[in-house]
């Protein structure tokens, strides 16, 4: 959370503190599987998900604020091969994990608040998962030209986190 008062762009209404971490809860490919159905098709846990033979890592995606020294930070997954989620399961507790890789993937989630789609379409995003001693991975993207993948880049404005988190609201 930054410390600030900030105005919904929307409705003037007044608000303190900044909300800086989201966490998409699944994979997309999960949500498509109906919870009663999970039993011998989907296992999740916090850092790790297969479903229906696809194996995901959960990672952060960091938006640098600019004129800060704070992150807009979005939970979310990585597809990986079975190959690489077997070694990161190996090496996670690991005191030096972050010797290994990095690890190529696609981002699994569409960065999704209150149903909306923060970002439009952030599925299949290439990608690179970094693992860090005792800190959830970093999820670099490597698209030249998505918004999501630019504001990872360059950093993201103050007005565009407010934005972002005006979609938390109920709809008004």
């Amino acid at each position: 959370m930054l410390n600030l008062k900030w105005k919904c762009p929307c409705c003037d209404q007044d608000f303190s503190g900044l909300p800086l971490d989201y966490n998409m809860a699944v994979p997309e490919d999960i949500i498509q599987i109906p919870r009663e159905h999970w039993d011998g098709r989907a296992m999740i846990s916090r850092h790790f998900c297969w479903a229906s033979g696809k194996y995901f890592t959960r990672g952060l995606i960091e938006l640098p604020v600019i004129g800060t020294d704070r992150s807009l930070n979005f939970g979310a997954w990585v597809g990986v091969s079975q190959e690489d989620a077997e070694f990161m399961t190996d090496v996670w507790h690991d005191d030096d994990c972050s010797k290994h890789g990095p690890f190529k993937g696609k981002l699994r989630s569409n960065l999704r608040l209150n149903d909306r789609l923060i970002y439009g379409d952030t599925l299949d995003i290439d990608a690179e998962l970094h693992l860090r001693d005792d800190v959830v991975p970093l999820i670099k993207l490597l698209s030249a030209d998505h918004p999501l993948a630019v504001e990872q880049r360059n950093g993201i404005t103050i007005d565009r986190v407010v934005e972002i988190a005006s979609t938390m609201l109920p709809r008004h």
